[in-house]
């Protein structure tokens, strides 16, 4: 698939369900943490809404994609999050950015320490 279809099916919005598009800057809440976070993406993956890089489900990594959420209240302590998977629970799977599905808001990700990481908004994009 090549660049140009990728922007044209993100144009259209060709999304079930009313699902959107996860762009870097998306707010994350943590079910066990006291603090939201940010979803960030160091480098660009080249596909862009409104001027914000879209994000894919591999866009998971502590402290480089997943800041910290303030205090973890199962650990009473400054939040450690440990990943439990290796990606998003939910990507549009007949769009990939950099090989991988590109990141629904409806995604979320399992905390070793018990937490459910949701995405809260979707970064901007709407």
């Amino acid at each position: 698939m090549s660049l140009f279809s990728i922007i044209g099916l993100i144009a259209a919005g060709l999304l079930a369900e009313g699902d959107t598009y996860v762009v870097r800057g998306a707010e994350l809440t943590c079910s066990e943490g006291t603090h939201p976070s940010i979803l960030n993406l160091p480098l660009s993956h080249g596909v862009y809404i409104k001027d914000k890089p879209v994000m894919n489900v591999a866009d998971c990594v502590v402290q480089k994609n997943i800041g910290l959420f303030g205090f973890c209240k199962k650990v009473e302590d400054i939040c450690q999050p440990g990943l439990c998977g290796s990606s998003w629970s939910a990507g549009k799977e007949d769009l990939l950015i950099d090989n991988e599905p590109a990141l629904l808001d409806r995604a979320t990700l399992t905390c070793a320490l018990g937490g459910k990481i949701k995405i809260a908004k979707n970064g901007g994009q709407d």
